[in-house]
């Protein structure tokens, strides 16, 4: 069963930068923001570093009411994303950078993860947290209702 989550980015300074790690880039006039991957070391780490700001983490998060006060619960760790649910598929695919950017832009952060009825905690294949596109619920009950005519 999929539940609603949020994709949130939380930033880190390591010792050093490294290819590979993510970084925000923001867009000049519209404040959107997409993550681009470090692809080769910047020749002035620093000044990369105040333009782009420190490199970020990802994390799926729930929010959850304990004692009166909202709290979040995280759901998956950096290294726990990695697959990719797009429902017409038979199989999943491994999550890209399009997936996370479109989930950021398009859904505000919000998304669906895949809990295990039974344990009510993330289901994870190969050390791995299923994601996909928030879906609209009302459609879900239309399209059953059609299938069921």
């Amino acid at each position: 069963m999929y539940i609603d989550a949020e994709l949130v980015l939380k930033s880190y300074k390591p010792l050093e930068l490294e290819e590979g790690m993510l970084f925000v880039n923001k867009i000049a006039r519209t404040d959107a923001v997409e993550l681009f991957i470090l692809e080769e070391l910047p020749d002035d780490k620093e000044k990369f570093v105040v333009t782009h700001g420190y490199p970020i983490e990802l994390y799926i998060i729930q929010h959850k009411l304990l004692n009166n006060t909202e709290t979040p619960i995280i759901l998956a760790t950096p290294e726990q994303i990695g697959w990719w649910d797009y429902e017409e598929l038979d199989e999943l695919t491994e999550i890209s950078l399009e997936e996370i950017n479109n989930v950021i832009s398009q859904f505000t952060g919000l998304l669906e993860i895949y809990i295990d009825d039974e344990t009510d905690a993330p289901l994870l294949i190969e050390n791995k947290v299923v994601l996909k596109y928030l879906t609209d619920e009302e459609e879900e009950w239309e399209d059953l209702e059609e299938n069921e005519e």
